[in-house]
C-alpha cells in the first residue's frame, strides 16, 4: 500500500499565514497542535521541501502532507504520562474529565497526548471498543479546546446500548458556557440544522440542508457584558453548542472559531462540560449523574468578575 499522501494549493488570501496556523485552518479535524506535529516529524513539505511550523504559506504555494496510512483496525497510543480525572467507574464504564487542550481521540495509530490513549493505558480492557479505531469506548467527543465530562463503555455490550440511548436521547450532557452577548435575548431553544461552511469542514454554519439540531439554553447570571448560561445537548453536532450560541448572538468567550468576544483571561475557550445524566445502561433503576465543577482558572476568572458562584 503506498503512503498517505495530501496535496493542496494555497488559494488567494490577505496576506502570507504560518504553515501550523494554515494546515488547521485548511484541513478537517486537524488542531493547530496536531499541525505541528506533523511538521516537526518531518511528514509535511513546502513546495517540495521540507518546512518548518513558522514558515510562511503563500498563493499558489504547494502544501503536502505524507504520511504511512493507518491499518484499518487499530487503537489508541497508550498514554500513562497523561493525567485525568476518573468521577465514576464500575464494571461497566467510567465517567472522566478530560482537560482543556488535549484532543478526545487520535487521528492516527501513532498519535500521543490524547484523552483515547490514556484512557487505553489506565482502562485497557476499553482500547479495541468504539464506533471507529482510537475511540477506546467513548460514546461521544469534545473539542480539544473544551473541558469536562465524557462516558466510556468498558465492554462491548454496553457501548452498543449507550449508543442506543444516546439515538433515543436519553443522555444528557450539560455544559457551562461564558458568552459575550451580541443579541437581544437569548433563546430557550435553539433549534436549526448544521452543515460544513468551509473548504476543510473545519467549522459549522445554519444550514436548511444539514443535520437537525438542538440545545437547551438557560441562563445563570450576568455581570456587566458576560453571562453564564447552561446548555444541554442530547446527541450533539460537532461545535454543536459554540455555533448555535454564536449565530444566535452569544459568542462563547475566546471561542478561536465563532466569535470575536476574547478576552485576555482565563486564556481558553469558556465552555466545560460539567455533567451528565441518564439512566445506567445495565441497570435501569438506577441514575447516573457524574459531575464535573469548572476548572480553577476558568472559576478564578468567574470571581474576578464579580460572579456569585
Amino acid at each position: 500500500m503506498p503512503p498517505f499522501h495530501l496535496a493542496m494549493t494555497a488559494e488567494r488570501q490577505n496576506s502570507p499565514t504560518r504553515l501550523d496556523v494554515w494546515l488547521s485552518a485548511n484541513v478537517s479535524d486537524l488542531s493547530r497542535r496536531r499541525a505541528q506535529r506533523l511538521i516537526i516529524s518531518g511528514s509535511v513539505t513546502l513546495n517540495g521541501g521540507y518546512a518548518r511550523k513558522s514558515d510562511l504559506v503563500k498563493e499558489d504555494d504547494l502544501v503536502e502532507i505524507h504520511t504511512d496510512p493507518a491499518p484499518k483496525n487499530w487503537t489508541a497510543l497508550p498514554d500513562p504520562q497523561l493525567d485525568f480525572e476518573t468521577v465514576y467507574v464500575d464494571a461497566d464504564l467510567a465517567a472522566v474529565v478530560k482537560p482543556p487542550g488535549v484532543p478526545t481521540v487520535p487521528l492516527s495509530p501513532n498519535e500521543p497526548g490524547t484523552l483515547a490513549g490514556a484512557i487505553a493505558s489506565r482502562f485497557p480492557e476499553c482500547a479495541t471498543i468504539g464506533r471507529s479505531s482510537g475511540d477506546s469506548g467513548l460514546i461521544h467527543r469534545l473539542d480539544t479546546e473544551t473541558s469536562g465530562i465524557l462516558v466510556a463503555a468498558r465492554n462491548a455490550q454496553t457501548f452498543e446500548r449507550l449508543l442506543e440511548m444516546q439515538r433515543n436521547d436519553q443522555i444528557e450532557k450539560r455544559y457551562a458556557a461564558l458568552v459575550k452577548p451580541t443579541g437581544d435575548r437569548l433563546p430557550p431553544v435553539i433549534d436549526f440544522p448544521l452543515g460544513p461552511t468551509d473548504r476543510g469542514g473545519r467549522k459549522v454554519r445554519r444550514d436548511p440542508s444539514g443535520t437537525p439540531a438542538t440545545t437547551l439554553v438557560r441562563p445563570v447570571e450576568e455581570h456587566g457584558e458576560f453571562l453564564l448560561v447552561e446548555a444541554t445537548i442530547h446527541r450533539g453536532l460537532r461545535h454543536q453548542i459554540r455555533a448555535h450560541l454564536a449565530i444566535s448572538g452569544f459568542p462563547i468567550v475566546d471561542d478561536p472559531l465563532y466569535g470575536n468576544a476574547t478576552v485576555n483571561e482565563p486564556g481558553r475557550m469558556f465552555l466545560h462540560a460539567t455533567s451528565i445524566v441518564m439512566r445506567h445502561p445495565n441497570d435501569r433503576n438506577r441514575d447516573l449523574h457524574p459531575e464535573s465543577p469548572l476548572p480553577k482558572n476558568l472559576a478564578e476568572f468567574l470571581k474576578d468578575l464579580d460572579f456569585k458562584l
